[in-house]
């Protein structure tokens, strides 16, 4: 299925209330944004410092309707250093967003051996001269920027320079050394920039300018100077060690390739040259394209015949979702609601080899966040039979889980076992998670060696966020195992069979 870059572009809006008593009123300040997996938009943190937040998109792109869904804040960076934000989309969204995959990320050099740039970079953003329509009707049009970004043109600690060489038909960018604040190009902000499928950063209207045709990048290299850099990366699925650098050497290649290709026509060394080019050339193309040795091919999570918990009740207007029909808001409300399979999950994985050799050499949960248990509500099914056995399994209650065997549970799988890929093989992991002590949210690690490389790939679930697992509630005291207890309803939906949390006058009684 194909998955569309454009499908990612989003407006931020951030519903600002100014001034004081008969004076007060309402304000929208609107960036740009981009959607990095199904639930997450980067942005600019200096757009959505204030105020009730708002990501809006044509669906379908670019002439259908625009909708809406609030978001929130989820990772602040610094306004005055790393001007970036995370939103996390908090309302219902449509199945082809929840869709979307996690994109990948890179970096620009610091140091080269030459003078470099990085060629056919681009924005698309939502500015104010592409602002159709009067009063609550107004609506933005998109807007794509082309450029490049030169190595060593740094405009301010940190920063990076798009040098636009293409413009839309519209107003001229403001002067050098001042903002894009306040200019009809006022909204830009937050727009990521790309070169290829990669996302470098996002512009910033907020820092100054260098010349006439440039806007001021925030990468995202400078995450790591951040004190909660861990949950970026990890949010991010990279870590600043795993980031593809660019300029790579692919330009360079290709014109050596060129020339060798010249004189394997006219000369006795092509027989030398083609013997190395199918033995190495692909990999050493691949290597110097940034090409990583795997891909993740699919990744499933299997809830069937399982009891699941929320971490919290749910409360109205939930309520009407979850005992409505199954369908998009029921699927984003769970999401939400942090669902978790209670005592164990299956997820599958799919890996595609992407070099002429590469072995797997480990595989591990790496836990992210450990919580008491979900005790919010009960999602009960009714049996319908065993659950069929997979091939490996972890415990994520030991202090270090690792995959074993079914029938070795003190045995580490990949102890034993390593899995060699050819280019376009491909693997099925089938693995059972068990957790009874905890709530978990983790993702998987895999250790991949190509050569005498290895590196680390990370896989998370579907949605772009952690796996979740959480271990069965009990009482205690007078208290339920649960608030709240659901049962799979025939008519669709779920029906509740208790109902225990206080709501309205009558919780003060409670």
């Amino acid at each position: 299925m194909l998955v569309a870059i454009q499908d990612r572009f989003v407006e931020v809006i951030a519903q600002i209330t100014v001034g004081q008593g008969s004076r007060t009123r309402t304000e929208w300040q609107v960036a740009s944004g981009f959607l990095i997996d199904g639930r997450h938009v980067l942005t600019s943190l200096h757009a959505v410092a204030n105020g009730d937040i708002e990501v809006r998109r044509a669906i379908p792109w670019p002439d259908g309707p625009k909708r809406s869904w609030r978001a929130r804040v989820l990772l602040r960076g610094d306004v005055e250093h790393a001007d970036l934000a995370v939103l996390e989309l908090t309302a219902d969204a449509p199945a082809e967003i929840g869709l979307l995959p996690l994109i990948a990320f890179a970096r620009v050099a610091d140091r080269t051996e030459r003078l470099e740039v990085v060629e056919d970079c681009g924005a698309v953003g939502f500015p104010r001269f592409l602002e159709r329509g009067q009063g609550a009707a107004v609506v933005r049009q998109a807007a794509q920027v082309s450029g490049r970004i030169p190595v060593s043109q740094r405009p301010g600690p940190g920063l990076l320079t798009l040098q636009t060489g293409h413009r839309p038909e519209g107003p001229p960018l403001p002067s050098a050394g001042t903002t894009l604040a306040g200019s009809a190009w006022s909204g830009m902000s937050g727009a990521a920039v790309l070169a290829g499928d990669c996302v470098i950063g996002v512009v910033s209207e907020h820092a100054p300018r260098q010349g006439a045709s440039d806007l001021t990048i925030v990468p995202i290299t400078l995450i790591d100077t951040l004190p909660d850099r861990d949950a970026w990366w990890t949010l991010l699925g990279t870590s600043f060690g795993r980031l593809r650098t660019l300029p790579a050497a692919w330009n360079r290649m290709l014109a050596w390739l060129a020339g060798i290709v010249s004189a394997v026509l006219i000369a006795a060394i092509g027989v030398v040259f083609t013997g190395w080019f199918n033995a190495r050339g692909a990999d050493t193309i691949d290597r110097l394209s940034g090409t990583g040795p795997l891909t993740i091919g699919y990744v499933a999570i299997d809830h069937a015949g399982r009891d699941t918990a929320l971490r919290k009740a749910v409360t109205d207007p939930d309520r009407a979702v979850l005992l409505g029909t199954p369908g998009n808001a029921l699927a984003a409300l769970l999401a939400r609601y942090q669902e978790a399979p209670i005592g164990s999950v299956d997820v599958v994985v799919v890996l595609v080899g992407r070099v002429s050799s590469v072995r797997i050499v480990n595989m591990r949960p790496r836990i992210l966040k450990r919580l008491p248990v979900s005790r919010g509500a009960l999602l009960t099914i009714p049996r319908e039979g065993e659950v069929p056995t997979v091939e490996i399994s972890a415990d994520l209650d030991r202090p270090d889980p690792r995959f074993t065997p079914k029938n070795k549970p003190d045995t580490s799988y990949f102890r034993e076992t390593q899995i060699d890929l050819k280019r376009d093989e491909r693997v099925t992991f089938s693995m059972t998670f068990r957790g009874k002590k905890a709530f978990y949210e983790f993702e998987l690690v895999l250790t991949v060696l190509t050569g005498n490389h290895t590196e680390d790939l990370v896989v998370r679930a579907p949605d772009g966020g952690p796996f979740r697992l959480t271990g069965e509630s009990s009482a205690h005291d007078k208290s339920p195992a649960y608030d709240s207890t659901y049962e799979k309803s025939p008519l669709g939906g779920w029906r509740v069979v208790h109902h225990d949390i206080c709501e309205g006058p009558a919780a003060l009684e409670c």
